[in-house]
């Protein structure tokens, strides 16, 4: 099997679903969970946390597996601590999403299988477009985000770092959305959110 392998932090559903999306790519090759502290015990997990440096040794590229819906505190713990071993967190983009060549996509950002990112968006480090999602063209998505599955960005619209929008969500077109809000799922946003609103 050729391509160059990968570890994923964490071995719950979205870790899951990150690994069924690297299997979709052609230069990856999945090498296994990573946990927190060996509780979670399953079928591929390699190690802990603990384990990272011995790990890094024969594995460079690292994705991080954990969700985010209340708080991406563990997501940014994760993305960090990865950095600061070494650890390389590619963009990885699902075979069956569409980026667009002219949007810019940072590092550690996951595309989800059938996302749509159109053309002169741009998209921060270690965030998820998750399945189905569609970011409009000239949209800006903040850094440690989570779009949920099916929800809308609309064109230039923009998501402030840390922020979370909720499944079947709806982002107006030019919306701003300030940095650490959260969006619930299947609301529609119509007007610009201040830092940290909760619209639910």
């Amino acid at each position: 099997m050729s391509g160059k392998s990968i570890l994923i932090t964490g071995n719950g559903g979205h870790a899951v679903s990150c690994r069924e999306v690297i299997e979709s790519v052609e230069d990856l090759v999945f090498s296994g969970f990573v946990t927190k502290d060996g509780t979670e015990n399953g079928p591929e997990v390699i190690g802990t946390d603990q384990d990272l440096e011995s790990i890094f040794q024969n594995t460079k590229l690292a994705c991080v597996g954990m969700g985010q819906i209340k708080t991406n505190e563990h997501r940014v713990k994760s993305f960090n601590k990865l950095k600061q071993i070494g650890y390389t967190l590619p963009i990885i983009i699902a075979s069956t999403a569409y980026v667009a060549d002219s949007a810019k996509i940072h590092e550690g950002t996951i595309i989800m299988h059938r996302a749509f990112v159109n053309s002169q968006t741009i998209i921060g480090i270690n965030s998820i477009i998750n399945t189905g999602a569609i970011v409009e063209h000239g949209a800006n998505v903040g850094n440690h985000c989570h779009v949920a599955t099916k929800v809308t960005i609309n064109g230039d619209a923009i998501i402030g770092d840390n922020s979370f929008i909720g499944s079947g969500a709806t982002v107006l077109q030019g919306v701003n959305i300030g940095e650490n809000c959260i969006v619930g799922a299947g609301v529609i946003v119509k007007k610009d959110l201040e830092r940290g609103s909760i619209l639910k």
